[in-house]
């Protein structure tokens, strides 16, 4: 009889590869294990045919997002308010598709890899990742999340964010952790020369540690002091019972008194001088009477004098 094993550890590892790669982002920000991550996929991918790169690439987007958008679930049941089996399909769907991109972008690397090359191409593997994030920044709307980018933010090269910009962040941590999967897979007289390459990417990304320090941008034209104002209200009562208008008619509720300060008093009284205020969606509803008539009248305070208001709905 055949043994499952190796066809086991065959999907099973790309998984893990992708799910290795969320240790790497915040909050725990172990930014090895995403280069890591990177590297398993490359060695994975050396010398497969396009097909199986293909599904070793969903496998890997499986776990990645499996692992990296779980926060969709929350979303979906506990805000939604969807049954658990529910949410965790919708959630379970919503990865799975995102998982094709991978699934492409492991297959047309393969496919545009030199079949002969004793290496992965360390540039076309950074180069396809890249533009399957920036593809994924704008597709359906887009899911800009999960960027390679991103784990640069406490390493030393994150002093090149401002030139390079998270996709070529992207690009250097990408270029590492495939550089990594070029030394182990190199064979041994090759090797010397895999590891000048990854040491080459290890000066660039080091570089970027006097780049911290430097100042970018200057002011210019007067100050201005803008204010976040984010009120202590629970997510499933916002939008529904708890409008400005009630809080307001709640004498006894210090809250609609600090609001309306915020509103009338800025820049007339410090500490409530400034010149915007940002409002987070659905803080501030002035509903329509069921009748048709007119909206409620806000209370009346100072006049304001800030120049602005910034809110969403």
């Amino acid at each position: 009889m055949r043994s499952s094993g190796p066809t086991l550890l065959r999907w099973l590892a790309p998984v893990l590869a992708g799910a290795l790669f969320m240790p790497g982002l915040a909050p725990l920000a172990l930014w090895p294990s995403a280069i890591l991550s990177i590297a398993c996929l490359v060695y994975l991918l050396h010398r497969q045919s396009t097909r199986s790169a293909f599904f070793t690439g969903w496998l890997y987007g499986a776990g990645f997002f499996g692992t990296g958008a779980s926060w969709i679930y929350v979303s979906i049941h506990v805000y939604g308010h969807a049954t658990p089996p529910l949410a965790a399909a919708l959630t379970g769907l919503f990865c799975l598709g995102l998982a094709v991109l991978t699934g492409l972008q492991a297959s047309l690397y393969v496919r545009l890899a030199d079949p002969a090359g004793a290496a992965p191409g360390v540039l076309l593997f950074a180069a396809l990742w890249v533009l399957f994030e920036w593809l994924r920044s704008w597709l359906l709307t887009g899911f800009p999340w999960l960027y390679a980018g991103y784990v640069t933010l406490d390493t030393p090269a994150a002093g090149w964010a401002p030139l390079l910009g998270v996709f070529g962040q992207s690009f250097l941590v990408v270029a590492l952790g495939s550089g990594l999967a070029a030394l182990a897979v190199s064979a041994a007289r090759q090797r010397p020369a895999a590891a000048r390459r990854l040491g080459l990417w290890v000066i660039v990304a080091v570089a970027g540690l006097p780049l911290g320090t430097a100042e970018w941008t200057e002011p210019s034209g007067e100050p201005i002091s803008v204010a976040i104002y984010q009120p202590n209200i629970p997510l499933e009562k916002n939008g529904a019972h708890t409008t400005f208008a009630r809080f307001y008619a709640s004498t006894k509720s210090p809250h609609c008194h600090r609001l309306a300060r915020l509103i009338w008093c800025c820049g007339r009284n410090p500490p409530y001088l400034h010149t915007a205020i940002a409002w987070p969606p659905t803080s501030i509803e002035w509903p329509m009477p069921p009748s048709g008539g007119e909206r409620p009248s806000l209370p009346e305070y100072p006049p304001a004098t800030a120049k602005a208001a910034i809110t969403a709905s």
